[in-house]
């Protein structure tokens, strides 16, 4: 190899190298949405090489051939374009995509094969920012570390905890109890104390359906994390504290010989946490390796803390003393709503009546976004695993970590070169970078179809991949979703004894919305002020 190295030129064992690192947490499509198109590549005339269409095509080969997507991209690009890509190019490519893993491994390839490396900026702080590790260093840094000492019954600051977490948790005597001390609080919270700790109103006050009333930015008394620049009224807690909680982050599943771990998903693993009061919170732990990790971290807190509502899951506290980042949720007894929809750990089948109250409930937390502020904040990654259901099956749509804020509403579109979010719950003009609250519209479209049909998302074993294109294949000819419905759920509102007045079945005026919410033209979509309104509607026929 010389100085112009091909990628395409690489050896077998060096390009899986790559792909193992490419793979984790989809990281490939981060270099994918950087790399420019040939002669585009300046930053005053930069134009992507790659499209989301593209991206898609991809994950569905991945599907299909059974191979990783990072290594399907390697080969496409490659081996593409009339000035194939080199080993200098592909550096600078990670740089900017912020894979400094991977930037590291082609930097040290380089080196070895006598190649000039370019000089590559990275973060000066942060986990993407280097670290000097030598044992020099390291000695340095543990001389300087202040003896601790430990004093019995006072492991945790419990009088913050239980402000944070008395009005939105709930003590499950069926847990076990941590070992150790059973740590008492010290003195008694008002309840308005309580409420304006949390960053929420006090409990009563609504504004008549059903949601609590959100304090107006200009009026929050916000702390400042001063590392991280974090605006927010919500208490930090010690990463060695949500250590214990979750008995050091336990890996094995709930239920399995004491497991906590409740799932995991692109940014981070969630576990159960018991409270020394016996109250139970989910911790998620954010992987240090995620793409965009910090502002992932900071999208969460800042928009939880400002957006509260009783279909949006709430923000308890954070964690931000350690390498590794931790936020602490509720804990939703019932898991996600597309684990209930399949009838995972063989749960019983939803009935209609709670799915189309799920469908309405988390319409509400999505107009709540949208149109509490003069600025609507657009989640970007509504789907249904991301809808949680707590333990009286009500809907509280979580995973802020996409959110965008949207311009004021005479301008509700934004372009955007970087494209994130789940591929089948995608809008069309999304893999153009539009952004706007339409996008959220059609995601909520496809989780309709989810809860009429009961069918994943996303099913290679079908025709149509993805739910969108499936029902409209199956549903073309005869225009009716009955062919599709969901048997367990019931009957859909078409028997006489449900109370049903004289007009169309639930199903059918379910599916009319659906239909509505996931055409192509964003222009004739409805918002999802006017779709929760049609919801509403629905269940006024069944009362």
């Amino acid at each position: 190899m010389d100085g112009s190295s091909l990628i395409r030129k690489l050896p077998p064992g060096i390009v899986y190298d790559l792909v193992h690192m490419l793979e984790i947490r989809d990281a490939w499509k981060q270099l994918m949405a950087v790399v420019p198109r040939e002669g585009c590549e300046s930053d005053d005339c930069y134009v992507p090489k790659y499209k989301v269409e593209h991206m898609k095509l991809i994950e569905q080969a991945g599907v299909t051939q059974r191979q990783p997507c990072a290594e399907i991209f390697l080969d496409e690009w490659r081996m593409s374009g009339r000035k194939q890509s080199d080993l200098t190019f592909l550096l600078q490519q990670l740089g900017k995509a912020e894979l400094f893993r991977a930037a590291d491994y082609v930097a040290d390839l380089m080196k070895v094969l006598y190649l000039s490396v370019p000089p590559l900026e990275r973060p000066v702080t942060g986990p993407a920012a280097p670290v000097d590790v030598s044992e020099k260093t390291i000695e340095k840094r543990l001389a300087n570390l202040p003896l601790k000492t430990s004093e019995p019954g006072n492991q945790y600051n419990t009088v913050e905890i239980d402000r944070a977490f008395d009005e939105m948790t709930e003590a499950d005597g069926s847990l076990p109890s941590l070992d150790g001390p059973r740590i008492q609080a010290v003195g008694e919270v008002m309840q308005e104390e309580q409420s304006v700790f949390c960053g929420v109103t006090p409990r009563g006050e609504s504004d008549g359906l059903g949601k609590q009333k959100t304090l107006p930015v200009d009026q929050l008394e916000t702390l400042r994390n001063v590392s991280l620049h974090l605006d927010t009224v919500l208490p930090h807690l010690q990463y060695s504290e949500l250590e214990r909680f979750t008995d050091c982050f336990n890996e094995l599943p709930l239920g399995n010989n004491g497991g906590r771990k409740l799932g995991a998903g692109t940014f981070g693993s969630v576990y159960l946490g018991i409270l020394p009061s016996q109250k139970c919170v989910a911790v998620k732990r954010l992987h240090t390796d995620a793409v965009n990790v910090e502002k992932q971290f900071q999208n969460e807190i800042e928009s939880l803390s400002r957006f509260r509502h009783n279909n949006l899951l709430g923000l308890l506290a954070y964690s931000c003393d350690s390498s590794t980042r931790c936020l602490v949720y509720e804990y939703m007894r019932n898991g996600s709503l597309q684990d209930r929809l399949a009838c995972k750990d063989q749960e019983t089948a939803l009935q209609w009546r709670t799915r189309l109250s799920i469908g309405v409930d988390t319409a509400r937390g999505i107009v709540h976004l949208h149109t509490t502020f003069e600025k609507p904040l657009i989640h970007r990654d509504i789907k249904s695993a991301n809808i949680l259901l707590d333990h009286q099956m009500v809907p509280k749509l979580g995973d802020f970590g996409l959110v965008r804020l949207g311009q004021q509403s005479n301008s509700m579109t934004m372009p955007t070169t970087t494209v994130l979010g789940t591929s089948a719950y995608m809008a069309p003009e999304a893999f153009r970078g539009d952004v706007s609250v339409k996008l959220d519209t059609f995601s909520f479209g496809v989780v309709l179809l989810e809860l009429l049909t009961g069918l994943p998302p996303y099913d290679d074993g079908r025709e149509g991949h993805d739910l969108v294109t499936h029902v409209e294949a199956m549903c073309e000819e005869t225009d009716s979703i009955n062919m599709l419905l969901d048997k367990q759920a019931g009957d859909w509102g078409q028997s006489h004894d449900t109370g049903c007045k004289e007009g169309p079945s639930v199903a059918v005026s379910l599916y009319t919305v659906a239909l509505n919410c996931i055409e192509d033209n964003k222009r004739k979509r409805p918002n999802m002020t006017t779709v929760l309104q049609c919801l509403e509607e629905i269940i006024g026929f069944i009362t």
